[in-house]
Formats: C-alpha cells, sequence, structure tokens
C-alpha cells in the first residue's frame, strides 16, 4: 500500500500479550485489564492482530473521537510485566476509526474509539523495540500532528521501523 510521506502519528498504550491473536492473556494496570482478569476475547486489545474474515485486524485506540482529516498511522506500545519497560508492540497504517458511545460502570456514557486495517506491521518477541514512555495520560499521545512533532524520541522509533 502506498504510504503518504510524513502522516500523523498517534501511539497508543495497550495491555502486554505475548501475541494479540486472542488466545493470550493481557497483561497491564488499565481498569478495563483488571476489571476483565487479562481475558483477551473481553478486551480491545486481545485479538489486535488476527484478522477478520475481510483481512482486516481491528484494535481500541481510547476514549474519544478520532477525526482523521489526513492520513493517521496508530503506533501500539505496551509495557512488559517481566522487563517493565515499554516496547512498541506493533503498528496500523492509515486505519479507519470508528466511534460508538457506552455507558461506564459509574454510569456515564463515554465514546470509546477502535482503529481497523489491513495494512500492519505485528512485532513480536525481541523484534519489540523500548520506548520512554511520557509521563501524563497514560492512553495515548500524538507524536506527530500537522506537522509538528511531539515526542522526537517516539517519532524517531516509528520512522526506523518502518
Amino acid at each position: 500500500m502506498k504510504r503518504p510521506p510524513q502522516p500523523n502519528v498517534l501511539f497508543v498504550n495497550v495491555g502486554w500479550a505475548e501475541r494479540y491473536d486472542g488466545s493470550h492473556t493481557i497483561f497491564g494496570n488499565h481498569g478495563d485489564i483488571k476489571q476483565q482478569s487479562g481475558n483477551p476475547s473481553k478486551l480491545g486489545e486481545g485479538k489486535a492482530f488476527l484478522k477478520d474474515s475481510t483481512g482486516r485486524v481491528r484494535c481500541v485506540v481510547g476514549m474519544g473521537r478520532i477525526s482523521p482529516g489526513s492520513a493517521i498511522d496508530v503506533v501500539f506500545v505496551a509495557r512488559n510485566p517481566n522487563t517493565k519497560q515499554y516496547q512498541i508492540v506493533g503498528i496500523y497504517h492509515q486505519p479507519s476509526f470508528f466511534s460508538s458511545r457506552w455507558t461506564n460502570p459509574k454510569g456515564r456514557q463515554e465514546i470509546w474509539t477502535d482503529a481497523s486495517t489491513r495494512d500492519y506491521i505485528e512485532l513480536v518477541d525481541n523484534q519489540r523495540p523500548n520506548v520512554e514512555w511520557p509521563r501524563g495520560r497514560s492512553i495515548r499521545r500524538w507524536v506527530r500532528r500537522r506537522g509538528t512533532i511531539y515526542y522526537p524520541a517516539l517519532f524517531n522509533k516509528y520512522v526506523a521501523l518502518i
């Protein structure tokens, strides 16, 4: 697939798994992971690199809408429970985004967004590079948006992988 020369780049922090194929337990401190006991069939990242019948993969990208406006690549990062290091586990190139409403445990309506694509990279085992995850909000970071690079070290890791 032809890639745009400079897409926006969104990094998303998901739970850790050896593989995201629906058969490996998800580990992490996100409330949903704990609530679902790491069950990959109940978690948005559990099957992030398992193709559906149309050849697409799908993964959660967090709360709130994402309005593309232009090309976006999504880079998935997870914290390895053994090393305590954040690592890149995969990339979705120019996914489609789907938002839906759900009611959180406190009864409040929330918007949740998933991404889906046929063009992706899954990293396994020693292919996963370590990254320094910025402090603060834990789920996602715009690393490059509208031509501005906000996290140069993360952007450089992304560029090295593609």
